[in-house]
């Protein structure tokens, strides 16, 4: 069944560990290959050294029962974390970012939704269900969000995410196109109202926390908001 003609609106987010993660691979090369970005692989998957780091989350979305689209969330716990997030070996920007504060930085990347997924309404839901439950994975904890964003999405970032322009365009791969690394904070009280808005419509369940990541969870303890301090 096709998650277009699935009768089931609401889209399923769940954490993978990357020794299971090989479907989520196969979309984001399926995704990428699509989109000119990359060859085609032999082995018809996408991965890099950062899936395998305990600092990493993989998110896995299904429509219908279908696997439809993946993202994962790079977490860089303290400042002694230099090269847990791509990001920070392409943008001296993210670099600065990380020396600068002793908060949690996590980046947002490897978006990809399968190129099966024909229907515009349908793709679309499944990108605002990974990026919905990014947001819920990160709220509890006080955190610089980075996403590199090619132009033709800073506006959306802008306008959703009260993101801003962290860097010059770069080269980041994949691909040979310059790309915009932004920034933006969750807690923000603005990209909550209009984050809000914008994704409180769409249908999404599955696993919301980093619990089954209990490492990742230690490391990101020290940056739990206490309710005291909740606005």
């Amino acid at each position: 069944m096709t998650p277009e003609k699935s009768s089931e609106n609401k889209i399923v987010v769940e954490t993978v560990a990357a020794s299971d993660a090989r479907i989520a691979f196969k979309i984001r090369h399926d995704a990428y290959f699509h989109d000119g970005l990359i060859e085609r692989a032999a082995d018809g998957m996408y991965s890099d050294a950062y899936d395998f780091k305990p600092t990493t989350i993989i998110l896995l979305a299904h429509a219908g029962g279908v696997a439809v689209g993946t993202m994962r969330l790079c977490f860089s716990p303290g400042p002694d974390y230099l090269d847990s997030m791509p990001c920070q070996k392409v943008y001296p920007e993210a670099r600065e970012l990380r020396h600068s504060t002793h908060d949690p930085i996590v980046e947002f990347s490897r978006l990809a939704v399968s190129p099966q997924v024909i229907n515009l309404s349908v793709k679309t839901t499944v990108y605002a269900a990974l990026i919905n439950k990014s947001r819920q994975i990160i709220e509890g904890y006080r955190i610089t969000a980075l996403v590199a964003a090619q132009s033709k999405s800073l506006p959306f970032y802008r306008r959703i995410l009260n993101a801003e322009i962290a860097s010059m365009p770069r080269r980041y791969p994949p691909g040979n196109i310059d790309i915009t690394l932004m920034k933006f904070c969750p807690r923000d009280t603005v990209a909550g109202r209009q984050w809000n808005s914008f994704f409180g419509r769409t249908p999404v369940s599955g696993r919301s926390d980093p619990s089954d990541n209990s490492q990742l969870k230690a490391l990101l303890s020290a940056a739990a908001v206490q309710p005291a301090a909740a606005e």
